[in-house]
């Protein structure tokens, strides 16, 4: 039995019907961790819509950009994010600043969000909604949705506990990230220890464009000035090392979502 609340990361995606259905579906292939199986229901924050005009339609795009990648049709990261990982400036993604600096977007003409609120609202909502279902309640999160997980589990009063959290593919090891999230966050004292009750699990790949540059929250996210976070280097394969489907593949990731749940 037990819950999981998925966050999904940067870029436009499927609905959210189909996009909870490929993220079951990445961890249950070749003999991996199948929830339905065991019982174990899930639940989606969806926030592209507050972001982009429309879902994704071509579900094989969606998930994974390795073949524009190898093809050379499609650069993954933006060049104020590469040029922020390369510490030449400060601009943060257009999605993660959107978010953490609250920015008032309007992704189509019927539609207008103060972004932070609005995705802060549905991630309360997810974790309320699997909270009331057997536990344990663990919140798996990737890339852009880790900064949401954190955001909300360490800063959102009204946000409910949960037994466990795992980031995926994390920027949160950027300094510019750690900044916009002061006062609440501290290098000695960052662990969301009021929300989350039991462990906090991060996942990523050395080559991970996103993570790889500091993939290791531990000395960053502390309890009390001592490592509480576990680190796992996941390495994934192809060109474009950051898609959540090959994560989901990963072996020591499956095991950990296992453990997390038991």
């Amino acid at each position: 039995m037990g819950h999981v609340t998925f966050v999904h990361g940067i870029l436009n995606k499927t609905a959210p019907e189909e996009l909870v259905q490929l993220w079951r579906r990445g961890l249950a292939e070749e003999d991996g961790f199948n929830l339905g199986a065991r019982g174990v229901t899930s639940s989606m924050v969806y926030w592209a819509d507050v972001l982009y005009d429309k879902p994704l339609v071509e579900s094989a795009h969606a998930e994974s950009l390795e073949a524009a990648v190898e093809a050379g049709a499609v650069d993954p990261l933006p060049m104020e994010w590469r040029a922020q990982l390369r510490g030449k400036e400060r601009d943060l993604l257009r999605d993660v600043h959107h978010y953490l600096y609250n920015v008032d977007f309007s992704p189509r003409a019927d539609a207008r969000y103060r972004v932070q609120e609005e995705i802060r609202k549905r991630f309360v909502a997810a974790i309320e909604e699997g909270s009331a279902r057997p536990g344990p309640h663990v919140v798996v999160s990737h890339s852009m949705g880790t900064v949401i997980a954190y955001d909300c589990l360490r800063r959102v009063a009204s946000c409910p506990r949960v037994d466990a959290l795992m980031t995926i593919g994390s920027p949160l090891g950027l300094d510019e990230i750690q900044d916009a999230l002061q006062p609440e966050w501290s290098r000695l004292d960052g662990f969301p220890s009021e929300r989350v009750a039991k462990r906090w699990v991060n996942v990523y790949d050395g080559l991970d464009p996103v993570a790889g540059f500091d993939g290791n929250l531990a000395n960053d996210f502390m309890k009390g000035g001592l490592p509480s976070v576990e680190d796992i280097h996941e390495p994934n394969w192809g060109k474009w090392r950051h898609d959540i489907s090959k994560y989901l593949r990963g072996a020591r990731l499956r095991e950990r979502i296992q453990f997390l749940l038991s």
